[in-house]
Parts: C-alpha cells; sequence; structure tokens
C-alpha cells in the first residue's frame, strides 16, 4: 500500500516508490519526495542513488529533499547521505523540512555528518528554489 502524501507530488514524477517520489525537476533539480510515515532504510537511499544517476546522466544538480511531517530515515541512511559517493555531482542538497522537530533533526545530522557538498534547510519551496538556482550561478561564475 502506497503512502499518501499531504503535499502535492509533481505529476512528472519520474519514479513512484511506495516510500517516495522521484523527479527531474527545472532541467538540473533532482528532486526526492518522501511520503508521510515512510521509514527510509539504506536500501532505500541506494535505490534512489541509483535513479538519480539515470537521471542527471552525469549532469551537475541540485537536489530538493521533501522531508514528510512524519517519517523516518535509518542511521545507516543518514550517515550514506554524508559520503561523497552519495554527493557525485551535486551542487547543493536543499532540504524542506515541515516542522521544527524535522529542522533539529537535521541540524543534527548537519553537526555530525558535515556533508561535501552545501546542505541548507528550508520551510518553503520558493526560498529552496532560489538557493539551488544561486548554486548553480556559483559553479558556472567557477567554471
Amino acid at each position: 500500500m502506497m503512502l499518501k502524501p499531504d503535499y502535492e507530488i509533481p505529476a512528472e514524477a519520474a519514479v513512484r516508490h511506495e516510500k517516495y517520489c522521484i523527479s527531474w525537476i527545472d532541467d538540473f533539480i533532482f528532486r526526492v519526495d518522501v511520503l508521510e510515515r515512510a521509514f527510509i532504510e539504506l536500501e532505500d537511499i541506494q535505490q534512489i542513488q541509483i535513479h538519480k544517476q539515470q537521471l542527471t546522466q552525469g549532469a551537475p544538480y541540485c537536489v530538493l529533499f521533501v522531508c514528510p511531517k512524519f517519517g523516518n530515515l535509518s542511521r545507516e541512511a543518514r550517515e550514506f547521505l554524508a559520503r561523497p559517493e552519495a554527493n557525485r555531482g551535486a551542487l547543493g542538497k536543499a532540504v524542506i523540512t515541515p516542522n521544527l522537530g524535522i529542522r533539529m533533526l537535521y541540524d543534527f545530522f548537519m553537526a555530525m555528518n558535515k556533508p561535501p557538498v552545501p546542505h541548507k534547510a528550508f520551510t518553503e519551496l520558493a526560498d529552496a528554489m532560489t538557493w539551488m538556482k544561486e548554486q548553480r550561478a556559483k559553479k558556472n561564475n567557477r567554471g
């Protein structure tokens, strides 16, 4: 049974899974929507990495990771997300945190894991999109 989100999943979702949906949007954004009450494990993150490689085809990209209001990410999955192989080709990762509890968990993740690419948490999608466009512009200016 597929979990239902309480927000709109992009119609162009390339992959619909029982725990998440994946989209390639705005020609450089890889979007992951985690569904409500999903427990994301290492195997799920590894599957997402395979889809990401197929969709991005080596192009530089940003990740938009949309957290559910209620859900969980295993310790192994969190640790993997901070490794270089999970960030290869990424310009930055924007995380939509829908509430204070998720934001606190995100801040703890950042303090403990220190991923190799810029990460930033947002409550508003528009702010996240602006930040990701800035990350792409920085990369284009650096060459």
